[in-house]
């Protein structure tokens, strides 16, 4: 997934942060888009700014086929990043490849009455709940079965409910659930989550946080949160009206549930994003050529 068809999508929606997981990306990357958003990836110094603090940590957990020893460390890793962060609103948001059902006794309250099924990955993740005394957002909220899965299997046969969001602050929280025509080339949905910041939260003293790395944590944009990143530029418009439209009709077809047709555009819209970033990528180092700049510079700058 580029990132034209995710901005594409994202202005379909209203939102203020999206988390990015498997980037795949190495290099340290702050990039302005010509309609206002900003991408953070890699190690950035954040600080908070103003009246309110929060900090996203953004998750990708090892699945099932990983050892246990690996995903206890995961949480593990998790858990320290979370207690070293000392911020009022803290949440944390991804792919847990596990599975939350609902609470099974009144006692525990972190978890909601609303979850589908439980898995083995999934208590790893409950217990992180507790440890954390936080609340898991999505069992707390009741949707329809149409709005509460995550994830889709190919050919659009099996659905689970794998990415979670989970919150420090419940007073804070309004709602969780998934936006369903946000379509990307990506096996999951988009799960967003609503917030309503009260004047406790808004007469809260933030204090500074350490720079950390955050190649994977990944939050997008936060107006309540500065951050600084290692290098800025403006990222043009990369791809063509022609593939923007198979990027449309490759929607319209997953919507329809024709995963045929979305199956075959999809392809056709790997090929010609493709095309499109090599034609973008050799007009960056001509320009680069004719005004006498660094083409190795350039090569770097050009975002993909």
């Amino acid at each position: 997934m580029c990132l034209e068809d995710l901005m594409m999508q994202a202005r379909k929606t209203k939102y203020d942060v999206i988390g990015l997981t498997e980037t795949r990306r190495h290099r340290p990357l702050h990039a302005v888009f010509e309609t206002g958003e900003e991408l953070f990836l890699g190690t950035c110094d954040s600080r908070g700014v103003g009246d309110v603090a929060l900090t996203i940590f953004v998750a990708y957990a090892p699945t099932s086929s990983y050892e246990e020893e690996e995903l206890e460390a995961f949480y593990m890793d998790l858990e320290r990043l979370y207690r070293e962060d000392h911020t009022f609103c803290k949440a944390i948001v991804g792919d847990f490849n596990a599975k939350i059902g609902p609470r099974r006794t009144a006692e525990v309250l972190h978890i909601g009455t609303h979850g589908i099924a439980w898995s083995e990955q999934g208590e790893g993740l409950s217990e992180l709940n507790m440890t954390t005394h936080t609340i898991h957002g999505n069992s707390h909220f009741q949707k329809p079965s149409h709005l509460r899965w995550t994830w889709e299997s190919p050919g659009g046969q099996f659905h689970n409910e794998i990415d979670h969001i989970i919150y420090n602050r419940r007073f804070c929280l309004t709602d969780v659930a998934v936006v369903p025509k946000f379509y990307t080339e990506s096996d999951h949905r988009l799960l967003r989550a609503r917030f309503c910041f009260s004047v406790r939260v808004e007469s809260y003293e933030i204090s500074e946080t350490k720079p950390q790395d955050i190649h994977q944590l990944g939050p997008l944009r936060f107006p309540c949160d500065a951050t600084k990143a290692e290098s800025l530029q403006v990222a043009k418009r990369r791809l063509s009206s022609e593939t923007l439209e198979m990027i449309r009709q490759r929607g319209n077809a997953r919507a329809t549930g024709n995963y045929q047709q979305t199956s075959e555009l999809a392809k056709q819209c790997r090929e010609a994003i493709k095309e499109d970033l090599k034609e973008r990528r050799a007009a960056v180092m001509d320009e680069a050529a004719e005004a006498g700049k660094s083409i190795r510079k350039a090569r770097r700058s050009f975002a993909n």
